[in-house]
């Protein structure tokens, strides 16, 4: 098992880096046929092959040909930020308000931004934004700073990061890369906190580093996506008694996915590799696939089959069979109903575990998560543009999945157990007019273990809502709500973080098309917050901003 995995390694391996790097001139004989068009929704999410594109830069395909708007970068929301990089040391899985974007034009056509903020336990908070474009390159980067003293003893912290954004359409006599979209990201982010929850409440700084090459195209009329990107992650930490502690995770990851038109129906193969080296112990995760898509007026149907391998940090080898099948059918205008079944393994990395939970321990287990099967239903409802609603359903039976458990030294020990869990979520946005938006969004789960107790750190019931007003062309406000139900932290049931209440207000006041002042209040009612036990979140909070655009 371990020769064949090797082996497959080294040819996903050499396929991904030929496929990302390789490019030959075309001769002046050779034209392109493809005529599709698609426009993406302004500031929606663009799925394209395994690649998403992400902002409001609206782009076009006509002709086979890629054109991207020439204006120049606007200032980043605080959520497209957030996808960056984490705002805060502690990632507010369970607190994050709704996302929401107004529908009063404002002046965007700015180069960059420079944002500072002053709040309480001494708090400050600086963020810088510049873009442009040059030689054919749409760049765009950011930088920020945060620290604070802490709400508690030992909960202050400081954070600093950086991320550059290139994207870059490809001249049509580049043979493998003619008028495709490549996207490369560079990120780099370092934390220093500490672990409060722990009497000596030791100190942890992490530093991550990752580079990450996308490409999207169409060559000899067969489109094609391929992705690259060399991850590093380093842990350090003085545990009780002044006894160091260091890990990391180094790891490349690729892949590629390449398809072909019979009739009406796209079929392909599609392959993933992802090697990590973990405190000297090698992790590894491959997948082959092939798939199939259906189209049609009112559906579209897609399937894919393959195998899996993987290697944990334990030393255990796994094999599985994959499949998953995809439905989406358009009853009316208004309404969609779309659904999704799934069997397999799921992937997990140290870095993920850790943009989670940061105060997950250094000596966890990396494995995978095995879903026996996996069911989700849903439908969407959008009757005119100014209301959106979706409702889901999804079943998923793991045969192993990971969970958090605390240990004596405040840290989280990954557990690897069965459990099955049922969600619904409904969620809707509604435009009230040209000057307020309600954003509602609720979630029920039950999640239990194999002898029926809660699993650990799945919340039972959460609830979110904003509303968002402008009174003039110079000042908005947002009201955030959230709720969240008591919630288990054991496998025997005997220990639980309760529920709690939180009300968010911002505010902003244009003082002229390039200055504007920020107002926050976080936790207006005090509320106690545990996302993770023994971590009291901070209370009520507030601070005062001041954004510059140029």
């Amino acid at each position: 098992m371990k020769t064949l995995s090797s082996i497959l390694c080294f040819c996903l391996l050499i396929s991904c880096i030929s496929t990302v790097t390789l490019a030959q001139t075309k001769t002046e004989e050779q034209t392109k046929t493809d005529d599709t068009k698609k426009t993406p929704p302004n500031g929606d999410p663009v799925d394209l092959a395994v690649v998403t594109l992400k902002g409001s830069a609206v782009l076009t395909l006509m002709q086979n040909m890629i054109k991207q708007s020439p204006a120049n970068t606007r200032k980043l929301t605080n959520r497209e930020l957030d996808s960056i990089n984490t705002l805060e040391k502690q990632p507010a899985i369970l607190l994050d308000p709704i996302g929401y974007q107004t529908t009063i034009p404002l002046q965007t056509h700015l180069n960059g931004f420079i944002e500072g903020a002053f709040g309480m336990f001494t708090t400050p908070e600086v963020r810088v934004g510049y873009g442009g474009s040059v030689a054919g390159y749409s760049i765009y980067g950011t930088g920020e700073f945060l620290n604070s003293n802490g709400h508690i003893n030992n909960a202050g912290y400081t954070t600093i990061s950086g991320a550059l954004k290139a994207r870059y359409v490809a001249p049509e006599k580049y043979v493998l890369f003619g008028n495709s979209l490549t996207e490369t990201n560079i990120t780099y982010k370092n934390s220093s906190y500490s672990l409060f929850s722990h009497d000596s409440g030791f100190g942890r700084s992490t530093s991550n580093f990752a580079v990450d090459v996308s490409v999207v195209g169409r060559s000899a009329n067969i489109p094609f996506s391929a992705f690259a990107g060399v991850k590093i992650l380093s842990i350090n930490q003085n545990l009780p008694l002044n006894v160091a502690d260091e890990i990391t995770e180094n790891g490349f990851e690729g892949g590629i996915k390449l398809g072909s038109l019979l009739s009406d129906v796209n079929i392909g193969l599609s392959s993933t590799i992802d090697i990590r080296n973990v405190k000297g112990q090698a992790v590894n995760f491959i997948e082959i696939k092939g798939y199939t898509e259906f189209k049609d007026t009112a559906y579209v149907v897609s399937a894919d089959v393959g195998f899996q391998a993987s290697h944990s940090s334990n030393n255990t080898t796994r094999g599985a069979f994959t499949a998953q099948v995809k439905a989406d059918y358009y009853m009316s205008p208004s309404v969609t109903i779309f659904g999704k079944m799934f069997s397999g393994l799921q992937n997990n990395t140290l870095q993920r575990f850790l943009v989670h939970n940061p105060y997950i321990s250094t000596t966890s287990i990396i494995d995978v998560d095995r879903s026996t099967f996996s069911i989700l239903a849903g439908l969407q409802y959008h009757p005119i543009s100014t209301i959106h609603a979706c409702l889901t359903i999804e079943l998923d039976k793991k045969a192993q999945g990971a969970l958090f458990m605390q240990d004596s030294t405040a840290e989280f020990q990954v557990s690897y157990v069965p459990y099955t869990s049922i969600k619904a979520n409904a969620n809707t946005v509604y435009d009230i007019n040209e000057k307020d938006r309600l954003n509602l969004d609720v979630t029920f789960t039950k999640a239990t273990l194999e002898n029926s107790v809660a699993a650990p750190y799945i919340s039972p019931l959460q609830f979110r809502s904003s509303f968002t007003k402008w009174f003039t062309q110079s000042l908005n406000s947002t009201i955030e709500v959230a709720y969240n139900g008591a919630t288990n932290t054991s496998m025997d049931s005997s220990i639980t973080v309760g529920g709690y209440f939180l009300l968010n207000i911002k505010a902003q006041y244009f003082l002229n098309n390039r200055l504007n002042l920020n107002l926050r209040f976080d936790n207006l009612t005090n509320s106690s917050i545990f996302v993770w036990k023994g971590f009291r979140e901070r209370g009520a909070f507030a601070s005062l901003g001041l954004t510059w655009q140029f």
